[in-house]
């Protein structure tokens, strides 16, 4: 293994694995399974999967330095190390923050659905037969 990629992709490794439960519907929402047993509490507010969203959208943008650092490698540009170590941890976060945004999502809607009053409309159609 070369130097330069243990240096680089130790931190690396280490800041992701760090950041892999990150995510703010991880760390703010209750699951569909802790809503099923105690509904009290839960928020059907749907902002903080939307920050996780954004979120995601920021890592990905920062993807791109990977990309950008892969071409250059190929390209004979120099030591591109870096930026492919920094994009591929961007591309992970962008993962793990599109994951979390689905649970809380996922978890806004379990919590909506587990607070709505019960249906009054009319009694359910029964078929009868001959």
């Amino acid at each position: 293994m070369d130097a330069r990629v243990a240096i680089v992709g130790r931190p690396l490794l280490a800041l992701a694995l760090t950041a892999a439960p990150s995510g703010c519907s991880r760390l703010f929402m209750a699951s569909p399974a802790e809503i099923a047993k105690h509904p009290v509490g839960c928020t059907t507010d749907q902002f903080v999967p939307g920050l996780d969203v954004a979120m995601s959208y920021v890592a990905a943008s920062g993807s791109v330095l990977g990309v950008m650092g892969l071409l250059a490698a190929l390209g004979g540009y120099g030591d591109a190390v870096p930026l492919i170590g920094v994009g591929v941890v961007f591309a992970g976060l962008a993962v793990e923050f599109g994951a979390s945004a689905s649970f809380g999502y996922a978890s806004a809607r379990a919590c909506k659905q587990t607070m709505a009053p019960p249906h009054r409309g009319a009694a359910p159609m029964t078929t009868h037969r001959p």
